[in-house]
């Protein structure tokens, strides 16, 4: 089965400017280019429970640099390595549909090939600087509503409204994600913004990181969070 979808990035200067009030995250625009067989679809319409496969799936966040010096840097790419979560899914009522995410905030490293000092030194700024994560050890994530449309077969097109909880913060988070079903697995993928601002988390000097001198490097606001989920069926 071969998935692909194209995204189209608004430019920077928009993207506070689509969030919607009170929401600390939104989606992105994308075409869905599906071309996969969806034989094996299901034709159980009962609900069925799936819990997240960590080894199987990929989720991470990249960061942007900004300042008069960001040409000399790159916009660093952090795994997120520890998450558990449990979905529930029927194909004639997406409306009962549900997520749960649970993250260890300590468990993101970096993702990029980078020198050794690099590489602690993003990994010490995201877990001290960033998520505090000796004061908020966990991020969560529970969907208060989802819909959607069946594309074909298996596969549905989802939008996924809930509350993220991320630096002791609570705030509303939508995004959209390409869903496809078997009785066995459930397969998400999607990307969507997150902005730190929403969740009191403040600017941050990457100068450090890059060993540059003379001008400042800062992260963005905007976080652009990727994830490619996939969960097990279970009783």
């Amino acid at each position: 089965m071969r998935t692909s979808h194209s995204l189209i990035v608004p430019a920077a200067s928009n993207l506070k400017s689509r969030l919607p009030q009170a929401s600390g995250c939104y989606e992105l625009q994308w075409k869905n280019t599906y071309r996969g067989d969806q034989n094996a679809y299901m034709t159980d319409y009962k609900t069925v429970r799936y819990r997240i496969d960590t080894n199987r799936s990929r989720f991470a966040v990249q960061a942007f640099v900004t300042g008069v010096l960001s040409a000399f840097a790159h916009s660093p790419v952090i795994a997120i390595r520890d998450f558990t979560g449990e979905a529930e899914f029927a194909p004639d009522m997406l409306e009962k549909a549900s997520l749960r995410l649970k993250i260890n905030a300590a468990s993101l490293d970096s993702a990029d090939d980078l020198s050794a000092k690099e590489r602690q030194e993003i990994e010490r700024i995201t877990r001290d600087e960033v998520l505090e994560t000796f004061r908020y050890p966990e991020i969560t994530f529970e969907s208060y509503e989802i819909t959607g449309n069946n594309i074909s077969g298996g596969l549905y097109r989802m939008k996924i409204a809930g509350n993220l909880s991320l630096h002791g913060v609570k705030s509303r988070c939508a995004f959209d994600a390409q869903v496809t079903v078997t009785p066995d697995t459930l397969r998400a993928n999607g990307e969507f913004i997150v902005l730190q601002s929403a969740y009191g988390i403040k600017p941050v000097n990457a100068s450090a990181i890059f060993s540059i001198s003379g001008g400042t490097i800062k992260l963005k606001d905007e976080l652009k969070l990727s994830f490619d989920i996939v969960a097990r069926a279970y009783e």
